[in-house]
């Protein structure tokens, strides 16, 4: 046997049946990601329930050393993964999200963009893959 022959998963000729199995769950996630903005998202309850609870501005978040989404949601752009490109991300293409008002319904919005943007990072990591 060669060192080749091994990866992840097993081995070579198992990664094709482990790769349709990820990927089925990938575009099955990616459904219900799409499911979730369309029936949250543009809901009136749900927007009026959100919009202007838990406000945060920009120095509430330096004063605390908050990062992620919360700093994003009080419209400062800054994403580790765009600045630095540590690890595989400049192998992939992602798209960047900020929102301004800085409320729970900012962070909602850019916590579901962020789930689909790891899905598609997920899915363009396992074309690499194989």
């Amino acid at each position: 046997m060669h060192v080749a022959f091994i990866c992840v998963g097993g081995v070579l000729d198992d990664m094709t049946m482990l790769y349709d199995l990820i990927n089925a769950s990938i575009e099955s996630s990616i459904i219900v990601c799409d499911s979730f903005d369309l029936l949250f998202t543009n809901n009136r309850i749900i927007y009026v329930r959100l919009r202007g609870v838990a406000l945060m501005d920009w120095s509430d978040v330096q004063f605390n050393s908050i990062s992620g989404v919360l700093l994003r949601s009080t419209g400062i752009c800054w994403d580790l993964r765009f600045v630095l490109m540590y690890e595989v991300y400049r192998c992939i293409s992602l798209s960047f999200c900020y929102t301004v008002l800085g409320d729970a319904f900012d962070r909602f919005v850019l916590r579901l963009f962020e789930i689909k943007q790891g899905l598609l990072a997920t899915k363009q990591l396992l074309v690499k893959l194989i």
